[in-house]
Order: structure tokens, then sequence, then C-alpha cells
């Protein structure tokens, strides 16, 4: 058998079993045979054994409480239910259910409706306050159990309404009358302790409330000034009842819950079922649990939280007691000694005997103790009394903690309080005390306890604490702390005691808390160590090596096992070392003054002198030298981990303390201190990897270097110890001409530089050290250079820099030592970065200079690989090298830097301004150094020079180049350095050189407006620099347009240049909205463009026209711009209706979008113009304007400020410039019509104009012709322009057809100029006059002489006029009228520019003569036999295909006007006609009817055709023309006009093709589809742009279709502000090809090979298309008469709607067989499915047929 190991108890357990077996012997007796002791015990013997066991640890027994007998409610006992209102009774009753929700409902209702209702002002206050009072008793009855309740909101609400009714005086009086006279004792005593329990409530809203009432109706004694019961209620006569509800309360609180909630009578228990044998039932199987708490019993307290809030309420009156009851001196001893007697001259007060008994009850101070078994108990008193009052509630001690308080401050001394009870109760709870927040109140009271009662210590100790109260010795209780659960006993510790002393347990406790670090708060409780033990007498604390170490040894320990480790942990290690060096100060000082060696407990005789300690030799160096040791080593190891300062501090702090009683330990303080530095820095091995270890330690000198500054001897030792780590650490450095000597230089050169810094004041007072740095620096800087790395060179050059006098010759070493390192190396680059900053902190002295050149060639380098390589890193040492270069830069280097950036910022300017893609980095690169300049060095930068080179350029670039687009961000940046740059000369600038700059920039501005190789247009340059300016964002400010525009002189100059005169176009001066182009092309090769199309002109006068429409108030000021502004508008009109041409302003590259936005910008000018110039006129001013240029015959006036002026001169330039081209007569017609539309015209006005247009008809017919027009469009008839008219006709009729090209077609030209609108009621001439007027035209056309095509264009124009007027009139001039029609239609084409004009007269022309021939029966004689012809002229006019020739608005709108007619006439369209492309969206629309109906005659032609086939050899085709369209492509939300109509086009056309399979025969769908799948346009074109259209490709999400009817879809109502218009006609297009080619989808589906586009497709269709075409299968079977037109006697049908279903039943002798048809889901992307329900006398074969046969005639029927 193995060998018995020994036991694993420690010495005192084994002893206290044996105690108790040797006790044990005298009451069990031992069994009568003894067992042998190698035989295993039997299963009998075992029971025995445990028996006994049982016998020696047996209990007393504990009766439980009794309880209270269930209290009669005073609602029933007292007949007050009857007495009160039904309402209030129901609230009653709530208050003493147990729901929590009930009680808190009928608490509030009791506040609110009921004591809220009896407040002043009440109209029911006096009727509530009689209801209340008579409820007082329930009340009364009610509280206790409420303001006691677990629940805070009940507590809080019973708190409420007890303060609100004591606010009312008469329910108050009623309140305290019951308390006093009529209540039964034991309810007076629960009602007060309830009461001031609740003022002590946890919660701290209820304590709140309740506090108040209890403090403000509460009094003392019977003396006090309002003790009655209407006003307060006084306590005295009561104070024994609230004694004994707060000593029940703490010690016994399930007495006080028992009495509060009274058990319900018990219910007996029912009859035990009996089987018929008579034996009782048995129950089996597992034991029922215990059911889940409900929700009312969910919110109970365990038992020990309710047990603690009650007791902390008794708490809480206890030290309200202790503080409130009056304290006579006599009752006060201050400082109570053991053995002494305490004598007192008057009894005490009755209050505080009652207190005694309590406060002197050893279970009581159990509330002080953490755990359930205190110290100070017997096994007995546990046995009796249970365990400890402070197990697991916190909340409770510091309850504990603040009686004690009380006490100590007010009763210590009196005779009923054993101060050794409170002594052992304080002092064995303190030093185990866990919780953190007891610690914190603890330490008041405790501290006060150990001043007042210094020898409190003993009262720890046996021989002392046998007395009353059934206390047994501190040595017996020690002997059971380790094994009942006693945190502060060490059983190892006990087992080691020293032989011949006497233990304390409390100071065992107090050095174990000190171990584990103040037990979790070092920062509360190492302040108060040193007060601990200084009040530690001689007994506990002897002054020898012994008792020294375990004291120092505990407080080392905290360190050792990391209990300080936290998140404050240097807080929480300065708060040690403080408590540390005050301990052994504290000790130092005693070991001085302590007497010769005495019996320990003696008293001290006279102290010794200062330096000398006769009774301890060598103790005191010993301490001082190992605690200083391990207090520096743990400082340097880091063992220790605080703030260099704060130990440095706190270490001067002893010394000098140590210096005022023993200066032989200051010495040997200082030296332990002093070599144990040194040897950290400079030792054998020294600990110095890390560089931060040195600069702690200096830190640590040196904090202590500035707290030696009291202490002269001490501060003479501290600067000896500089010196030393100053010479040490300059040898190193020396060692550097030696190469044989291993030296670490860098941590050298750090620590000479970090001791320089903290110790400056006393080495450079030192001439050796001084010297020696100095010699060092100026002889060996360039080995310091080269071989220490840069950090530590700086570390070292820097602080010396500052305190040398040789400084300007250190530093020009420096700089030579880096412009002469390799570049490549970087070395010397790294050091010029600290160098630099340093300089940027201001740590470099102000004197230093660089004495020329020593950088220069680094600097050159460094600014190429900036500019050149984007290096960011050179880029910011340039620019701080630049912001200070009297440090490092030449004053030439300087300037050639300036000069560089200058020269390469305005070029890359320009390159930005010119160039489409320039690389901003050397731009950003040199602004940002500029910028860095203005900035730190602005007068280095803005020279004159500059002024006038650099800062122009700026401009440009932060007000114009701001308007072109920033991809990357590079150009922001850009704006914002030149911002920065240009902010730095604002400050420093001068009004001399503002103006400079100003002049230039704005001259820099004006040469770009004209300048065409830049890329930004004149417009957006203008726009920017006026917007920018007026919203303060221009670095010019805000600049006038005079300032930012060329003269009128260099306007007029360039307009000469350009030569813009157009020829003579008539139909522009007739009509502006066509032209013709005319304009002169000799000097093509001359015309330069910018790349937007704008000539050197056109850029000038378009910034003109923005700067005007920005800057309107100019306007009048800039009167002459107006004509170039005219000039411009007219171009543009120009541009827009014949497409891209080259003229002298605007070249190919001009866009129909520039010159809509240049019409609509310039009109408005105009308009604004002539209504100024309109508002100051006289009456008279249109008659002094004609004569003035009639006399003047075209000689420009003097003003031309003026109305009359500024006209005059536009009539004057458009006479001597007519000769050249109309362009300015078209000017002055636009500006006068817009001066005449602004004024008040009247009839003699117009006679005015009139007589001018006549004066000038001979000599300037094209400005005639103007003035004329002018005045016949505003529609003032006056009888002078009825006789110019009859005039013109009688001319005209007089013309020879010889003269007809020329004198006939002026005086046409002048005729047609004075006819009225079209829409006007006006008669152009008498009937007679225009017979004769046809009757000359008859002749010029019946003559031989060729006539010129403006002649038969003017003659559809006139005689547009004329039909109406000869409409009843017969004769040959009908058939000169029909002759000129179709003469025009036959020469005239939509592809010629010329003729435009023409095909526009003469279809007008046409519809007018329909128009009149269907209301007048000879006219519609004489049309009808030559409409078809005149119609089919017309047809072939709108076939004519324009798509591929360049976009004109003139030829579109021509096309617009011939698709109008053709809606309205009966013109034969083609089913080829197509949609065309470039059409605008009425035009389309508008074909696509036309279309539309030509399909339909073309499928009837087809049709017939077919059927008419008998060979099978009719074959039809689509119209090549509609599959030339189809493949066109798509757009969705495109902002280019041209390309959304080629979308609508190709839309439309899909249309008009699945058009053509409406009504279409069998046949010739077949012959559709096949020509459709041989083509593969399904593929290639149709399902890429619709799926694109609706976005169905399978990514994102597909077109919502929700709010849409795919079905129907109105083209007429198709419009342009619809964003997604394109959409819904591509999903109308979808369903319209799910209805004519389903077979086609079908199989291009099953083709591709994108499965992710087909699913998407499919569920598209399910839910959008399917259900709806689906639905219009079925519709005709849901029509009954349908049905019933299918069905017959042996034949139905059934139609099931909801699943797509047909059933066919067919009935053979009532036995039926059906055919079931079902259209699938995703219909008709799958084909219908055809299944057989059931057969019935059909062979297999021949069913199968059938239902073939049907497949096959559904699928023909869908394809």
């Amino acid at each position: 058998m193995p060998k018995p190991s020994k036991s694993s108890a420690s010495s005192g357990t084994r002893k206290k079993y044996a105690k108790r077996a040797e006790k044990g012997q005298d009451d069990v007796q031992p069994p009568t045979e003894a067992q042998p002791k190698q035989a295993k015990a039997k299963k009998a013997d075992k029971k025995t054994l445990k028996a006994d066991v049982i016998l020696l640890k047996k209990k007393a027994y504990k009766p439980p409480v009794k309880p209270s007998a269930p209290r009669p409610d005073p609602l029933d006992a007292l007949g007050i239910a009857s007495q009160v209102p039904p309402d209030f009774l129901v609230v009653l009753r709530r208050l003493g259910k147990k729901d929590t929700v009930t009680k808190h409902r009928a608490l509030e209702e009791l506040l609110v409706d009921w004591i809220g209702k009896a407040v002043e002002g009440s109209d029911e206050r006096e009727y509530m306050i009689g209801v209340i009072e008579l409820i007082v008793p329930v009340w009364l009855h009610h509280y206790p159990s409420l303001v006691l309740h677990p629940s805070r909101k009940i507590r809080f609400m019973a708190a409420s309404v007890y303060a609100a009714l004591l606010a009312l005086p008469s329910i108050r009086s009623s309140l305290f009358y019951n308390l006093n006279d009529t209540s039964e004792a034991s309810m007076v005593e629960h009602v007060l302790g309830a009461w001031a329990f609740s003022a002590f409530d946890p919660d701290s809203s209820t304590s709140s409330k309740a506090h108040q009432s209890w403090a403000g109706y509460t009094v003392l004694s019977l003396n006090a000034p309002s003790p009655t019961p209407e006003v307060s209620l006084a306590l005295e006569p009561h104070m024994p009842s609230l004694m004994a509800f707060c000593e029940r309360a703490i010690l016994y609180p399930p007495s006080v819950y028992a009495w509060l909630n009274p058990p319900a009578p018990e219910v007996p228990p029912a009859p035990v079922p009996r089987r018929q044998t008579g034996r009782p039932v048995t129950q089996t199987g597992k034991p029922k649990e215990p059911e889940e708490r409900s929700k009312p019993d969910a919110e109970e307290e365990y038992e020990s939280d309710r047990n603690a809030r009650y007791r902390m309420g008794g708490m809480g009156v206890l030290k309200w007691l202790l503080d409130t009851l009056p304290c006579n001196d006599q009752d006060v001893i201050t400082t109570p000694n053991p053995g002494e007697t305490v004598h007192v001259d008057e009894q005490p007060s009755s209050t505080m005997n009652s207190l005694a008994s309590l406060l002197s009850d050893p279970h009581f101070w159990t509330s002080l103790y953490h755990s359930n078994r205190a110290p100070w108990l017997s096994e007995d008193d546990v046995t009796e009394r249970g365990e400890g009052l402070g197990d697991t509630q916190p909340g409770l001690r510091r309850c504990a903690w603040a009686v004690v308080d009380s006490l100590v401050r007010r009763w210590l001394g009196h005779p009923q309080i054993s101060v050794r009870l409170l002594s052992v109760a304080v002092l064995r709870s303190a030093w185990v005390e866990p919780d953190s927040s007891v610690l914190s109140a603890m330490w008041e009271p405790l501290l006060l306890l150990l001043t007042k009662v210094p020898k409190v210590w003993l009262y720890s100790n046996g021989d002392n604490l046998t007395g009353p109260h059934g206390l047994k010795p501190i040595s017996a209780v020690d002997a059971d702390a380790g094994e009942d659960g006693y945190e502060g006993s060490d059983n190892a510790d006990n087992e080691e005691r020293i032989e011949g002393r006497e233990q304390f347990v409390a100071y065992e406790e107090f050095l174990a808390f000190l171990k584990l670090g103040c037990r979790g708060s070092p920062r509360q409780g190492y302040p108060a160590v040193l007060i601990i033990t200084s009040t530690l007498p001689p007994e506990v604390l002897p002054l020898d090596k012994e008792g020294l170490d375990r004291l120092f040894i505990s407080l080392w320990a905290a360190v050792d096992g990391r209990a300080l480790g936290s998140l404050e942990r240097p807080q929480n290690s300065a708060a040690f070392l403080s408590s540390l060096l005050e301990c052994l100060i504290l000790i130092l000082n005693r070991l001085a003054k302590s007497p010769p060696s005495q019996p320990l407990g003696t008293a001290p005789s006279s102290a010794i002198g200062n330096n000398s300690n006769p009774s301890h030799p060598g103790l005191a160096e010993a301490i001082v030298l190992q605690q200083l040791e391990e207090v520096c080593s743990s400082l340097i190891t880091g063992r220790l981990r605080t703030k260099p300062e704060s130990a440095g501090e706190e270490l001067a702090k002893a010394l000098i303390r140590l210096e005022g009683f023993d200066k032989k330990l200051l010495e040997i303080a200082w030296s332990t201190v002093s070599s144990e530095v040194l040897n950290a820095l400079f030792g054998a091995n020294p600990d110095n990897t890390m560089m931060t270890s040195s600069a702690d330690l200096l830190a640590f000198v040196a904090s202590m270097e500035r707290k030696l500054e009291q202490s002269p001897v001490v501060k003479q030792h501290m600067v000896g110890l500089i010196l030393d780590i100053t010479a040490r650490s300059i040898g190193k450095l020396e060692a550097v001409a030696d190469h044989s000597v291993e030296v670490d230089l860098d941590i050298a050169a750090v620590l000479l530089s970090m001791t320089i810094v903290h110790f400056s004041s006393v080495i450079w007072h030192d001439y050796e050290s001084r010297k020696r740095i100095d010699d060092l620096l100026l002889g060996k800087i360039s080995k310091l250079f080269a071989k220490l790395k840069p950090v530590s060179f700086i570390s070292l050059i820097g602080p010396c820099l500052h305190h040398t006098k040789h400084r300007g010759d250190i530093w020009h070493r420096l700089m030579e030592a880096i412009g002469s390192a390799s570049f490549s190396t970087g070395h010397g680059v790294v050091i010029l970065k600290l160098l630099l900053a340093d300089a940027d902190n201001s740590r470099l002295p102000i004197d230093v200079k660089a004495k020329g050149g020593e950088l220069d060639a680094l600097v050159n380098r460094m600014v190429d690989t900036t500019l050149h390589e984007d290096d960011a890193g050179q880029l910011d040492l340039v620019k701080r090298m630049v912001s200070y270069p009297d440090l490092f830069l030449s004053d030439a280097m300087v300037h050639s830097i300036i000069n560089r950036l200058g020269t390469l910022t305005a070029k890359s300017i320009k390159d930005c301004l010119r160039e489409d893609v320039t690389p901003l980095g050397p731009l950003e690169a040199s602004l940002s150094i500029l910028a860095h300049i203005s900035t730190y060095q602005p007068k280095l930068l803005f020279t004159s020079a500059t002024n006038t080179t650099l800062l122009p350029d700026l401009c440009l670039l932060a007000d114009i180049l701001c308007a072109t687009e920033d991809t990357d961000g590079s150009l922001a940046t850009c704006i914002k350095l030149a911002r920065v740059v240009w902010a730095g000369w604002a400050v420093n600038r001068d009004e001399s050189a503002r103006r400079t700059v100003l002049q230039k920039s704005t001259d820099a501005v004006k040469e770009l407006l004209g300048d065409i190789t830049v890329r930004l247009k004149a417009s957006t340059i203008i726009e920017s620099v006026l917007l920018r300016g007026s919203s303060k964002a221009s670095l010019l400010g805000q600049l006038h347009l005079d300032e930012t525009v060329p003269t009128r002189t260099e306007y007029e100059l360039e307009y000469s240049r350009c030569e813009v005169g157009y020829v003579d176009s008539p139909m522009s001066l007739l009509d502006l909205d066509y032209s013709e182009p005319g304009y002169s092309t000799s000097h093509p090769s001359r015309r330069h463009y910018d790349r937007h199309g704008y000539s050197r002109y056109g850029r000038m006068v378009s910034a003109l026209a923005v700067g005007l429409s920005l800057d309107r108030q100019s306007l009048l000021s800039h009167l002459w711009s107006l004509r170039h502004l005219g000039l411009l508008a007219l171009t543009a009109q120009d541009h827009r209706l014949m497409g891209a041409v080259d003229d002298p302003i605007f070249g190919r590259a001009y866009t129909l979008d520039d010159s809509t936005k240049m019409i609509e910008s310039i009109w408005p000018v105009i308009a604004y113009a002539s209504s100024h110039l309109m508002r100051d006129v006289t009456s008279s001013w249109h008659s002094e304007l004609c004569n003035q240029l009639k006399t003047g015959k075209g000689k420009r006036p003097v003003s031309a400020s003026s109305v009359a002026g500024f006209v005059g001169e536009l009539y004057a330039t458009a006479i001597a410039t007519e000769s050249k081209g109309v362009r300015d007569v078209l000017v002055l017609r636009w500006i006068l019509s817009s001066l005449l539309r602004s004024a008040d015209l009247s009839s003699g006005d117009t006679e005015h104009w009139l007589q001018l247009g006549e004066s000038i008809r001979q000599t300037a017919p094209q400005t005639s012709i103007s003035i004329i027009l002018v005045v016949c469009r505003l529609g003032i008839q006056s009888p002078r322009l009825d006789r110019y008219r009859n005039e013109l006709a009688s001319h005209l009729s007089g013309v020879p057809s010889s003269k007809a090209n020329h004198s006939g077609l002026r005086l046409l030209r002048q005729f047609i100029a004075t006819t009225p609108q079209s829409d006007s009621d006006v008669e152009l001439l008498p009937q007679q006059r225009a017979i004769f007027l046809l009757q000359a035209f008859q002749k010029w056309v019946a003559s031989d002489e060729e006539l010129d095509e403006e002649i038969e264009s003017l003659m559809a124009h006139l005689f547009l006029h004329i039909a109406p007027i000869v409409q009843s009139v017969p004769g040959a001039h009908w058939d000169l009228i029909l002759d000129v029609i179709e003469t025009n239609l036959e020469n005239s084409s939509l592809r010629d520019l010329t003729s435009l004009t023409t095909i526009t007269r003469t279809i007008d022309l046409v519809t007018k003569l329909d128009d009149l021939a269907s209301s007048n029966r000879s006219l519609k004689e004489i049309w009808i036999p030559r409409q078809s012809a005149v119609l089919k002229l017309v047809a072939d006019r709108l076939m004519e295909r324009i798509d591929d020739l360049p976009r004109s608005e003139q030829r579109l709108d021509v096309r617009k006007v011939v698709v109008s007619a053709a809606k309205d006439l009966p013109i034969p369209i083609p089913a080829d006609g197509g949609v065309s492309a470039d059409a605008s969206l009425d035009d389309q629309i508008a074909a696509y009817q036309l279309i539309g109906r030509a399909v339909v005659l073309w499928n009837e032609r087809l049709v017939v055709e077919a059927a008419m086939d008998t060979e099978n050899s009719f074959r039809c085709t689509i119209p090549p023309e509609l599959l030339e369209i189809l493949p066109l492509g798509v757009s969705i939300n495109s902002s280019d006009k041209e390309i959304e109509e080629k979308t609508l086009a190709f839309l439309l056309s899909w249309l008009v093709l699945f058009d053509l399979f409406v009504d279409a025969s069998v046949k010739v769908k077949i012959n559709y589809l096949e020509q459709l799948r041989n083509l593969e346009v399904l593929e290639t074109t149709f399902f890429p742009n619709i799926l694109h259209l609706l976005d169905v490709t399978g990514v994102g999400k597909p077109f919502n279709l929700d709010v849409w009817e795919v079905e129907e879809f109105d083209i007429q109502k198709l419009d342009d502000s619809l964003p997604t218009r394109l959409q819904v006609l591509a999903a109308h297009v979808y369903y319209r090809a799910l209805l004519a080619i389903p077979s086609l989808i079908r199989s291009w589906l099953q083709d591709c090979k994108d499965r992710q586009v087909v699913t998407t497709l499919t569920s598209y269709t399910i839910h959008y298309f399917s259900p709806i075409i689906s639905a219009q299968e079925l519709a005709p079977l849901r029509i009954p008469e349908a049905i019933q037109e299918l069905s017959d006697e042996q034949v139905k049908i059934k139609v099931a709607s909801a699943a797509n279903e047909v059933t066919a039943i067919y009935s053979v002798d009532d036995q039926p067989m059906e055919i079931l048809v079902k259209l699938p889901a995703d219909f008709p992307l799958h084909a219908i499915e055809v299944r057989g329900v059931r057969k019935l006398g059909v062979p297999e074969t021949k069913w199968r047929a059938w239902l073939f046969n049907v497949q096959q005639a559904s699928q023909v029927r869908r394809a």
C-alpha cells in the first residue's frame, strides 16, 4: 500500500480540530470496541462516524419569526367604507392589492384626483378635505407597507402622497392626532419608522421627497418652538418606538416584513385520496417544479436585498439620531485609553441609553464586515444570531461607516459606548474591505478613530479583549479565522511568528492590505498610510530590523504583485512612492528620536540628539541605503512606472526633510541616488537601448534639481552630479578622433544634448564644460555629421547653438557639411529637414545666418526635382527653405528661384488657356512655393518686375481658368494657391502698384477675348470675370464693362477687317425666318476660327453681348454696340437656319446650341435698350427723326447718345453699306422694329416713316424695303399706305417683259414689303387693280424672256394675298397661278437651300387654293382637274430624303410645312415612305400618321394579290425604305436633340412595321416573318436597343411600368417634357412585337447565350405583358354570346380566367371527351399548351393527331 501523504491543512487548522476533538470527548462516548487501524470501515461504522460528526457540528435550534395576525382594514373595521364616495372607495381598496400596477394607479389617482383637488383655489376643496379626513386611518394603515414596498415607483408615489397630505394643515393635524392619541403602539411604531426609513431610502428621488416632509414636520423634543400637532410632530414621546423599530429593522428585518405583510389565512389541505384497499395513493414521478414568477412577483426583491434595504434605512435613522441628539461635553472623552475609567458628571439621555444597547451589540457591528463571519464573533454567537449583516451588501457597509463617523465625532466617550468593541470592529473590517466605494466612505471615520484613540491598535491584542458583551479573546478568534472565511488572516504568516513577540491581527491585516496595493484604491489609500503608520505604537511596530523590514516588504509587495497596474498606473505609482518616502522619513525620524533599548510597550524617554542614534546603530543607514536603492532601481528599470517629474519631486522632498534632522543620512541617501543615476547612464551594461530611458532619467534628475533650490547643501551635490554627467558625455564624443575606441556615439550625443537642455544654466556657467563643448563642435563637427544619426546630430547641435558664443562659425561649418553631402544618400537632406523643423518651432537662434552659397547647388537640384519629377518631399523642403532665406539661402539664390518660378508659372498658365491636356504638376509645385514665399517672405516676392508679370497671370488663372473642367482637382488646387499669392500681395501693396497690376490684368483679359487660340469661349471669360467680381470672388474685384472689353475703335477696326457684309440677299430681307447663302467668299484663306467656331470678331462681339446682358446699366453708354450685336445675332440666325457653314464670323464648328443661346441672349439686350430709349422721347420724335433723316440724306448726326442719334447712325450705315450687302440693313430693320414696338405709334406717325421709305426708294431700295416692311408688320393702316400699294401695283403693271428681271424684280420686292400679315383682314388691292397686275404677270410669263426664279417665288407669295381677292373672277389668271405653282414645285427641292423659301410660299399657296376651292364652285371646277398633278408634286417634296445632308433648321422647318400640308390635303403617300430620322417630334408624328394610312392601303393590295395567287408564286416584302431606318441606334435621356430624334424615328419605324401585321392575311404575315428572319434584324437591332431602353440587361433594375398601360399609346400626345417618354414608347413597341412576331421572339430567346438577360426579360414579360396579352386572348370567350355560339348540345366551352385555361367538352352518348388549352404564365414567350384530358372511343394515334393539329393551329394563328 502507498504511504499515507501528509495532510494539506495548516498547523492552525490542525490545532483547531484537535481542540474540538478534546472538547467533544466529554460529551460523546467513544465506541465500545476499537476498530483495527488497517481494517476498512463497514457501512454501519460509517453511519456511526457520520452521526458523531453531526453531534460535533450540531447547531442550536432557531425558531422562525412568528407571523403577526392580519390587521383589520379601517375601511371595514371603522365603517369608513360607507362614508366615502364609491369612486374613492375603489381607489382605497386598490391600495391593499398585491399587484404593483394596481397600487401605482391607485396612488396616482389619490394624489391627482382627490388630494390635488383639495389645494387652495379649488372649487371642491372643502368637500375633498372632509373626505380625506375620513380616510386618515386607512392611509396610516397602508402607509408603512407602501413606503417600504420593493418597487421604487410605489415608494416614491407613497412618499409624494404623504408629503401632499402633510401640506394640508387640517389633514396634517388629523394625521398627528391619530399618531399621538388614537393609534395603537405598534401602528405608531411602524408608521414613524417607515416615515423615517423613507427619508433615507436608497432611491434618491424617494429619499429626497420623504426627507423634506420628515425634516419639515418633525421636531426632536417637546420643548421645540412649535411642537403642536397642527404644526409638527414631537418625536420625544415616540422615541422608544422609533428606536425599537430601528433595532428590529437592523437586527431582525424579517419581523418587520412579517408585520408589514401578514400572511393570508391558511386553507386546510385537501384529503389524500386512497385506494379501495385503504392504502394512501403515493404520487410518483418528478417533483413539481416551482412555477415561473408572474409579472408582479418578478418585481419583488430577494430576501437578502430587502433585509439590506431595511437595514440601510435603519442605519440612516441611527446616523440622524447620533447627529441630532444633544451631546453634553461631559459625555465625550477625546482620547480614551485602555484601562482608564471614564467619569461623567451627568447622566446621559434616555435616548442615548436606548441606543447604547444596539451600539454595544457585537452582531450589530458585523454590518462593517464584508463576509458572512465576522472575526470578533464566537461560534455560539454565529449559531445563535446568524451570519454577518454586511455580507454581499456594500451599500449597508457604507451606511455603517457613516454611523461610525457620527459616533466617533460626537459620542466616542459615552459611558455606554464600548471603545474596545468599536476598535475591534473597525480595525478588523477596514483592511479586508474589497469594495472600492466602501473604501471611499471608510477613510474619514477610520482616520478619525485612529487619531482620537492612538492606542486603538492594542485592542486587537488578545490580552486586552476580554471584557463585557460575551467577547472572547482575540487569540481564540484568530485560531478559528483561517477556517471560517476570514480573509485578513494568513495562516502561513501566523506560523512564521517571531519568537517572544506578540502578534497583532489587525496589524497583520494592515500589512496584507498594503501588499494588495490598498485593495484596488491606491490613490485614496496611500495618502492615508502615513497617518495610519504614525498611529502605530511601538508594541505593534517595533523599531528593529525585523519589524521595519516587514513593513517595507509589505509596501513593496504591491509593486511586485502588480497591484498598482491599471489605466491610471502612473498616478497609482506616484501615490505609492510618496507614501513610501513619507513613511521612510517618519520611521527615520522615530529612530533618531527613539531612546535606548527597552522593553516593548513601555513609554519612551526623552529624545536623543539629532545626529546620533545610539540605540539602533546602523539601522537607519541600512534602511536609507536599502530603500533608496530600491526606489532608484525601480524607477530606472521601470518596475515602478510613474512620471519622472513627480518621482523626482517626491525624492527631492524626502532629501530636504532628511537634511532637517540627520545630515549623515543625507550624505548616504545622496550617494545612493547619484551612484544609481550614474550607473544607469554610464555603467558597464547600461540599459540605454531606448532613448526614452535616458530622457526620463534626466527629466527625473531635472525635477530633483528644480525642487532642491530650497536646500543649498543638496543643491551643491546636484551641481556636481550634473557636471559629472556632462563631462562623461563629452568624453565619449571626443573619442571619435580615436577610431579604435568603440562607443555608441548616438546615445552619447543624445545624452549630452538632453543634459544641456535640462541643465543649461549649470553647464554654461562652468568654464571647463563650456570650453570642451565649443572645441568639440568647432573641431569635429564634420566627423560628427558623418558618423551620427541625423536625429542625434540635430539634438546635439540645436541646444548648443543657443548658448555658445561661436554659433556663427558652427552654423557656417554645418551648412558646408550639408552642402557637400551626397544628394543621393539623403543624409544631408534629412539633417536639413530636421533643422527646418527646429526653425518652424523657433528652436534655432535668430542671429545665425548663411554666409553665402553653401547650399546653392543643393537647392538647385531640389528645385529641378520638384518641378520635373513631382516629388512632394522635395517640394516641401524647398518651400520651407525659402521661408527662412537668411538661415539657408543667399540673396542671389532667392531671386533666382523666384524668377524661375515666375517664368514657369506664366508659361503653364498660357498653356492651360490654350491646350486641352496640360500637366498641372509643375504649375502646382511652382505656385505652392510662391504661395509659401508670399505668406512668410512677401517682401522678397513682390518686386516691381513681379507685379507686372506674375500677378496678371495669376488673375487669369483664378478668374478665368476656374470656368474650365477640373477632372482631378489639380486646377482647383492651383487656383487656391494663386489666391494665396494674391492675398499676400494685397496686404503689402501700395496704390500705384494696385493700379499697375489692375491695368495689366484687364489688358490680358481683353487680349484673351480676341485670341482664337484660347480654348475658352470669350463669353465664358467675360462671364467669369464679371460674375465672380460681383460675388467678391474675383482677384480683380468689381470691374466695369469698359475695363474688360475692347474699345469701340477696336471693334470697328476688326469689323472692317473681317468683311462681314453680305451681297444682295432679298430672301433674308423680306423674311427673317429664311436665309440664303450669299456672303462673300473672296478671301476664305484669311479666315481663322477658334475651336468653337468663333472668329476674332465673333469672340469679341460675343463677349460684348454677354457683358451687356450682365451689366445692363452700361448699355446706354454702349449704344454703338447694338449694331455689332445685331450683326452677330443675324449671323447666328443664318447658322441656325442653314447649318454648318464658314462665314466671316462663325465657322463650321459653331453649333446649333451656341447659335440658339446667342440669339436668346442678344434680343433681350436690344429690347431693354429700346424700352429705355423710348422712355424719355417726346410725342413728336417720329416726325422730327424722319425729317432729320430725309434732309440729312444719310449723313451721320452729330450726337449718337439719343434715340435720334442712335437710329440716324444705323440708318446712315445701312445706306452706306447697302451696295455691299444687306447685313446692316437687316440690323436697322431689327432694331427699328424693336424701337417702334416699344413706342406708342399712331397712324400719323406711320405716315412719317412711309414718307421716309418712299423718299429713298430709288437711291437705297434695300433700306426703303426694310423701313416699309417694319411699318407694315406693325399692322397699323393708313391712307398713305393704301395709296403707296396702288402706286407700286400701277408701276409694276406697266413694266414690260424685257425689264421684268430688273425693274420688275425691284418693284416686286417693294410691293411685297407692303403686304399685310397673312392673318390680317386688310385687302391688299382692289379687285380690278389685282386683275391688271395678274395680266401683267401673264405677259411676263408668256414672253420669250426667261424669268428669274426669284420672280416666280415672289409671285407665289403675292398670289397668296391676291387669290382671295379674285376668287370669284374666272379667267386665264388661274392658269397663271397654277402654272407658277407647278413650276416652283418642279424646280425646287428640299435638298437645295436656295429653293426652301420658294417651297414654303408655294405650299402655302396650294393650301390656300384648296381651302378657297372648297367653298367656291367656280374655283373648284378650275382646281379639281389640276389638283392631282399639284398634289403629286407636293408628295414628291414630302418623300425627299434629307437624312444624308448636314442638319439645317431651315430645311426641317420647310419639311414641317410640307408635312402639315400633307395632313390636310389628300396627298397619295406610299407605304415605303419611312420616318425621317432627323425630323422634329411633330414632323415624325405627322409622318407616322400619314404612313399609317398608306399601310392600310398597302396591306389591302397585298392581301388581294395573295388571295388571287393560285400558283403559289406570290411573294411580298417589307418596304426597303422602312428597313433602312430600322437599324438606327437609340439613346436614353440624351441631351443631344439629334440623337433623341433618331431614337424616336427608330421606335416609330418599328411601330410602322408592326402595323403591317394588322389585318394582314396569314400568307402575307408568313412572308413578312420569313424576311425578318433572314435579315436577322431582331438579333442585331431590335432586341439590343429595346433592352437597352428598358434597362433589361441583367444588370440593375429594369424600367418600372407600374403606372403605365403598355397596351395603349397615343402618339399624338407624346410630349417632349416627359423625361421617360422614350422608355414608355419602347415598352409599347415591345408589347406590339409580342403581338405581331411572338415566334421570332421565342427563337431569339432560345438562341440567346446570356441566360441572365433571358431570365430578366422573362420575368419582366410575366410581370407587365403576359397578363395583358392572355386577357386579350381569352376576352372573346368571356362574352356570353360567343360561348353560346360555340356551344351546342354536344359541345361545351368552359373558361377558367384565373388559370388562363379553356376546356372544350364533346359529348357522345352522354360520355364526354375533353381537350384543355392553357396559356403559360410567360405567354407568348412560350407556345400555347394543348393537353388531352379525357378521350372516348378514339384510337390513340387519332387522338394525338387531333391534339397536334390544335397545337399547330394555335401556333400559326399566333405566329
